[in-house]
């Protein structure tokens, strides 16, 4: 199993550089080919052009073999999801935190994930190396949407030296563990779990856990309700959004 269509979204963010490189890496490791979008006028202080300058540049500065440039029109976050489509991962960039788009990025991050038909991968905020990821981190709570995102996520996982399962609010049940645990090695990965009891802030929990072993990814089931902008609703996809600076691989 492997990605062999990816879509990164170059928009004006400081950090575009670092997503394409993420893409670049990722394609070269998987044998994917890239396509680059952009919206049209929906940044105009910074024209597609440019955008595509710096995408093209670290495309053939990685080595990646099969690369494409695409222009959309109208909405960015319909437009983005609409081609995510005919993608296997989706990549997407992250505000600093003290960004004053950060809010209505992370809507924008929101709408693509719960639209796109595929896995979101937003990429990190800090330094970053090749071979990523080396320490994976999966939130597990035994939900379909938790074993989508895993599911999503294997063939990044398949890269990674080491496999965490945070196992969460789970009962205490070696079957479950033991089955999961099966699974991960039925694709050759080697995981360990460890449980972790939250309440609400679910999200400043793994944020913490990530930290304790040095994750350089996060898989995580994504849950939204836009009619609700509560914690228990969007408390934890806003934490980890605009507070986390490690790469994270959503799934709907």
């Amino acid at each position: 199993m492997s990605y062999k269509v990816l879509l990164v979204h170059l928009d004006r963010a400081p950090l575009l550089a670092g997503v394409v490189e993420q893409a670049a890496d990722i394609a070269v490791a998987q044998g994917a080919h890239v396509i680059g979008v952009a919206a049209r006028a929906a940044e105009p202080d910074v024209p597609a052009a440019e955008a595509f300058s710096v995408f093209a540049a670290a495309m053939r500065r990685a080595g990646v073999a099969s690369f494409e440039e695409r222009l959309i029109d109208g909405d960015p976050a319909s437009g983005i999801a609409a081609a995510c489509l005919y993608a296997d991962l989706a990549l997407l960039g992250r505000r600093e935190r003290d960004d004053p788009g950060a809010d209505a990025h992370a809507a924008f991050v929101e709408f693509v994930a719960m639209n796109c038909g595929c896995p979101v991968l937003i990429a990190n905020a800090g330094p970053r190396h090749t071979g990523m990821p080396r320490r994976a981190l999966i939130a597990w709570n035994g939900s379909a949407r938790a074993a989508r995102a895993l599911r999503a996520a294997l063939p990044l996982l398949a890269q990674a030296q080491q496999v965490h399962v945070a196992m969460i609010n789970a009962r205490d049940d070696a079957q479950e563990e033991a089955a999961l645990l099966s699974y991960l090695g039925r694709h050759g990965i080697q995981a360990e779990t460890v449980r972790l009891t939250v309440d609400l802030d679910a999200g400043h929990a793994l944020l913490s856990l990530g930290s304790t072993f040095n994750s350089d990814l996060l898989v995580i089931g994504f849950h939204a309700h836009p009619q609700f902008d509560d914690v228990v609703h969007r408390g934890v996809t806003r934490t980890l959004l605009q507070e986390g600076t490690v790469a994270m691989l959503m799934c709907r």
